[in-house]
């Protein structure tokens, strides 16, 4: 089947990306600009940032990408099987 995606790759895609945004994240508070970032958001969002950013760790920082990465997977896994169930449904009628 031509359209057919493979849930290992989008998988992959989808759990790098997320890991990727939480690496991100991580450098942002290890550089301090993580509360200005969300005070900024949240403003945007005309709310007030109930929020404040804690103490980077090494420990949790690893654990968060790891988390992310591994949500990020089960769902992009997730995606292709809903696309290939739906796509493999029209096929056949």
């Amino acid at each position: 089947m031509k359209d057919r995606v493979n849930a290992h790759k989008l998988g992959l895609i989808v759990g790098l990306f997320a890991a990727i945004v939480h690496i991100i994240w991580s450098l942002m508070v290890v550089g301090g600009m993580a509360q200005n970032y969300m005070d900024w958001l949240f403003g945007l969002h005309m709310l007030n940032n109930p929020f404040m950013v804690g103490v980077f760790s090494w420990g949790t920082a690893i654990y968060l990408w790891i988390a992310a990465f591994v949500i990020g997977y089960i769902l992009g896994w997730i995606l292709a099987w809903v696309h290939n169930t739906v796509h493999g449904s029209k096929k056949r009628k």
